[in-house]
């Protein structure tokens, strides 16, 4: 029964693939395009005394590395490779809560937990070298891994949105924006709050779906709604902002491959008729 192959582990691999592979390349060009200094070597500087200098080639180093990454995952994934590559996106995300714990900064290591958990899958699905035959645990452990981290990374939006509508945040800004490119120019401050807090409900909703049930339509509605989700700051900045939709691309690009398993690894029978006694 271990060594069992999926039906359809082909497409979900390269899917998978493809999507760790445009995250490691939006990470590399947030460093490599912005200028700006990562967490990671923010860090260096205000709690190890490096100079700033140090900490651009730090930088460079480590989005150059992350290109190499990403090339090589496309080709074909190695563990030496991909651990990094997860270690690199949880320290990023986990950056933010080093010198203050608040709610605002314990919910962005949620918000990209899929960020982590998409290399670590694809390390546990696809693992090499040395090849290991078995591919249906390991494709089952992967999917929960992936089932997971889209959870958590759709309750810490949805929680973030529901937070910035009854507060304040770059979010409403965004509803804006969204709203102005549908021809929408007078939208009151009331209406943005509420459309951002009905926007958070459904990501939650989302978020707790994708652990009940395998419901292949919202997995559907989830893919696009995670797309468009990581398009936003292309929407709300310009061509600008492209680093930061591609490494968001695991929102959208994990629904598909949850889709895919689903769809063509798992069989659903028909419900059985009983005669009533």
């Amino acid at each position: 029964m271990d060594y069992l192959r999926p039906r359809g582990l082909t497409w979900i691999k390269t899917t998978l693939r493809v999507t760790v592979a445009i995250q490691c390349f939006g990470a590399a060009a947030q460093w490599l395009s912005a200028g700006t200094a990562s967490p990671i070597a923010e860090f260096f500087i205000s709690d190890m005394g490096w100079r700033e200098a140090q900490a651009v080639q730090f930088d460079d180093g480590v989005a150059y590395g992350l290109i190499v990454c990403g090339v090589l995952t496309a080709l074909r994934p190695l563990w030496p490779v991909l651990l990094p590559v997860t270690l690199w996106f949880t320290a990023t995300s986990l950056s933010s809560i080093i010198h203050e714990i608040d709610l605002k900064s314990v919910l962005v290591p949620v918000e990209e937990a899929i960020r982590s958990l998409a290399p670590l899958g694809l390390l546990v699905l696809d693992f090499w070298p040395p090849r290991i035959k078995s591919h249906l645990g390991r494709t089952v452990i992967t999917m929960w891994l992936l089932r997971l981290g889209l959870a958590i990374t759709f309750i810490g939006l949805g929680l973030v949105a529901i937070m910035q509508s009854l507060t304040s945040g770059s979010l409403l800004q965004v509803v804006r924006s969204i709203a102005e490119y549908g021809g929408i120019t007078e939208l009151s401050d009331q209406s943005v709050r509420l459309i951002l807090a009905i926007t958070g409900g459904l990501e939650l909703a989302l978020g707790f779906n994708v652990l009940a049930s395998r419901s292949k339509p919202l997995l559907a509605m989830m893919s696009v709604w995670g797309f468009a989700s990581a398009a936003l700051p292309m929407i709300s900045f310009g061509f600008a902002a492209f680093p930061e939709s591609l490494v968001r691309i695991a929102e959208g690009g994990v629904p598909v491959v949850l889709l895919l398993y689903f769809s063509l690894s798992v069989k659903e029978f028909p419900p059985e008729v009983v005669a009533e006694n």
